[in-house]
This record gives structure tokens, C-alpha cells and sequence, in this order.
């Protein structure tokens, strides 16, 4: 079955889709910055150190050596201004990285919520037309029931009729007394497999539906709980389950 999608669902469908794809980048650029601010701190610090170094040594040394310490001096110091420079440059593109959640998170949940909107619309509109088509496909079965329905006086089918979903008459028995369920007999109306055509047009629409689900605010990582440095940045532990943003 190929169904037609409204151009509202394909907008919607494509909105959803690009917020999220907003909000990927976000978590790969404030992934990596992290472990490039921690370098350049950590050179920051060295440069500080040596230049430190150099400028006692030029203050106790013999004087002979006096320039040469104060030409490394003069070396390093923009050295470190640079260093600093870079770090002060990092932290800011990870602030304004981070300033941009807020704005990315709300735009994630208004393309959720017109996502879902127009969703139900459309499935509400195809189960109109699948119903159509239910009700067309049971009029052989309609017309086989007719004639079981002639063996009622026998009693034949008596428990068939009064289960109405469509057992198989042949098989369905109903003890009274015990559990009146349903389950282990035999549907008639069961599918196993859906449509193949029809479930490979709506896989891109669930998998979006599945990632605004399970889509997560984003939480700045000062605040997040139980942050251990690692070798690719920072690993949060005891994660919580992802909250849902479809109802």
C-alpha cells in the first residue's frame, strides 16, 4: 500500500529533523571542546612555569647569564599570551555553544509538539481509509457468518457467535466458569507481518517520533552530577532514563 503524505506532515517531519540535527552538532562540539580547553590549560601552565623559572634563574644567576635567561624571558612571554589568548577564546565558544541550548531545546519541543499533531492527524486520516478497506475485505467473511449463522438453532456455533472476534469456528470452545480470555485461540484477523510497502514509507516517520522521545534537554556540563574526567572529556555516571518529550 503507497499512502500520500499531507505537505504539513512532510514539513513537520523535516522540522523535527532538523532541530535535532541542531542539537547533534551541539553535543559533538561540546564534546571535543572540552578536551581541547584541558590542553591548552595544561600549556598555559607550562609556558607559566618556565617563564616563571627563567625569570628567577636571570634574578640569582651569575651575571654572565643574566641575558641569556632574559632573552628566554622575552621568548616565552608571548608564548603565554597566546596560550591564554587560545583558552580564553575556547572557553568562550564553549559559553556561547552552551547559551545556545535553551533556544535549541524549546525548538525541539515546539517541532515535537507539531510532529505529534500532525502525526495522529494523518493517522487518524489513514485509519479511516484502512477501516474502508477493513470493511470491504469482511464481507466474504460476513457472508461465510450468515451461513454459520444458520447452524446456531443446531447449537453448533453458538460460542463462536458469542465470542465475535472472529475465532476459528472449528476449533474455539468456551468453558464457562474458567477464564473467559481470549488468549491461545486462534485469530482469524491476526496479522503477522505488516505491510512491507506501507511500514518501509512510515520507518523514517517512527524513528523520528522514537528520537524526540527520547530526546534529553540539554543540561550545561557545570551542571551536571558526577562528572569524572576521562580520556574523551567527561563520562556522566548514573545517567537517568531519557525523558520523554512526546505524550
Amino acid at each position: 500500500m503507497n499512502i500520500e503524505l499531507s505537505h504539513a506532515l512532510r514539513a513537520a517531519h523535516e522540522a523535527a529533523n532538523d532541530v535535532l540535527a541542531r542539537r547533534r552538532r551541539l553535543d559533538e562540539q561540546t564534546k571535543i571542546l572540552p578536551a581541547a580547553i584541558d590542553r591548552c590549560e595544561e600549556d598555559l601552565a607550562r609556558l607559566r612555569n618556565q617563564l616563571a623559572q627563567s625569570e628567577a634563574d636571570g634574578s640569582i644567576c651569575p651575571p654572565d647569564e643574566v641575558m641569556l635567561h632574559q632573552s628566554n624571558a622575552d621568548e616565552l612571554r608571548p608564548r603565554v599570551e597566546a596560550a591564554a589568548k587560545r583558552l580564553d577564546d575556547l572557553r568562550r565558544q564553549m559559553q556561547a555553544l552552551e547559551n545556545t541550548a535553551p533556544q535549541i531545546d524549546k525548538a525541539v519541543t515546539d517541532a515535537a509538539r507539531l510532529f505529534q499533531a500532525e502525526l495522529q492527524s494523518f493517522a487518524r486520516d489513514i485509519t479511516v481509509v484502512l477501516e474502508q478497506e477493513l470493511i470491504s475485505a469482511l464481507e466474504a467473511p460476513r457472508r461465510v457468518i450468515e451461513r454459520l449463522s444458520a447452524l446456531r438453532p443446531l447449537d453448533h456455533a453458538h460460542d463462536f457467535f458469542n465470542a465475535m472476534f472472529l475465532p476459528a469456528p472449528s476449533t474455539y470452545r468456551n468453558f464457562y466458569g474458567f477464564d473467559q480470555s481470549r488468549h491461545g485461540h486462534q485469530n482469524l484477523l491476526e496479522v503477522t507481518v505488516p505491510d512491507p510497502q506501507l511500514a518501509a514509507q512510515l520507518k523514517p516517520l517512527i524513528e523520528t517520533q522514537a528520537r524526540l522521545r527520547a530526546y534529553r534537554p540539554y543540561v550545561p556540563r557545570r551542571a551536571r552530577p558526577n562528572q569524572t574526567p576521562s580520556a574523551h572529556g567527561y563520562v556522566i555516571e548514573g545517567r537517568a532514563e531519557p525523558r520523554a518529550v512526546l505524550r
